[in-house]
């Protein structure tokens, strides 16, 4: 655990400094600590954040250098543990690593593209608003790679990239206060994999879709052209006034004229707040 706390300052150091000796610095701390446990590169994503920066191309050589031989040798160390761990596995096999890219165990190239989106998302949305970072100790990368982690643990195959796009497609909404809330932390990251597209669209989005799903309603209760919208009638279920209805004239016979027939109308009433129906009468002698 107090590798783990030591390995997140030093990576957060990297992350946040502008300093290029303290960045060096930093670095150094890292190569001291030797080959770190796949336990500390899953939790820490120090990894990802020593590949970043050596793809910056503002630092200096000797710095990219530097990252470039972190990043071999905990990936070496990561594939060297798990081999010892199979030694039934062929050399050939143990030199493939397919799924650990930037030495963070699992992260396959797809989900490494997923992250790069959401730090992309997340890092437009930060300017936006003025935020040019999101807390002292915690960068965009670090937040996208932890959301990542959690669609990743908690969804499955498709399941896995519609949250994903979900998540993208309302960070990147300019009207929405979704990106906003992930970045001041007033979203907990373990509540995303969770999320439905309500939870995340924006009262105005929420606003259209309801307003839509109130039309498809009123469309599916008044199906027949001849039908009217009034509010004459009141339901007897919910007290609405809003009514669609029809009519139609029919011969009746009536007991308060000895029998005789009498024309009557007819008016079917549909409730478009319930859909509650009845029907009224009128016409009697």
């Amino acid at each position: 655990m107090d590798q783990i706390l030591r390995v997140k300052e030093l990576r957060d150091v990297l992350l946040l400094a502008s300093d290029q000796s303290r960045i060096l610095k930093a670095l150094r701390g890292l190569q001291e600590l030797g080959v770190l446990q796949e336990q500390v590169l899953a939790e820490t994503f120090v990894g990802l954040a020593v590949d970043v920066l050596g793809k910056d191309a503002k630092i200096p050589e000797t710095t990219k250098t530097l990252c470039s031989e972190l990043v071999s040798t905990w990936q070496q160390g990561l594939h060297e543990g798990r081999s010892s761990s199979r030694p039934e596995t062929s050399r050939r096999e143990r030199s493939r690593s397919p799924d650990d890219v930037a030495a963070v165990p699992r992260l396959t190239k797809q989900r490494l593209r997923v992250v790069e989106k959401l730090s992309e998302a997340l890092s437009t949305a930060s300017t936006c608003s003025g935020r040019p970072n999101v807390s002292s100790c915690r960068s965009i990368l670090m937040l996208a790679a932890e959301i990542e982690s959690v669609l990743f643990t908690k969804l499955e195959g498709r399941k896995y990239v519609s949250q994903a796009r979900s998540l993208l497609y309302n960070i990147k909404d300019e009207s929405n206060e979704f990106a906003r809330r992930l970045l001041d932390g007033e979203l907990r990251i373990s509540q995303l994999p969770s999320l439905t597209a309500e939870d995340m669209a924006s009262s105005k989005k929420n606003a259209e879709r309801a307003q839509l799903r109130q039309e498809a309603f009123e469309a599916a209760a008044v199906r027949p052209a001849s039908h009217s919208i009034t509010d004459r009638f009141v339901c007897e279920k919910c007290s609405g006034s809003r009514t669609a209805y029809t009519q139609s004239a029919a011969v009746e016979s009536c007991v308060r004229s000895g029998g005789e027939p009498v024309e009557t109308m007819v008016t079917f009433v549909t409730c478009l707040h319930c859909s509650h129906t009845w029907t009224e009468r009128s016409g009697f002698a």
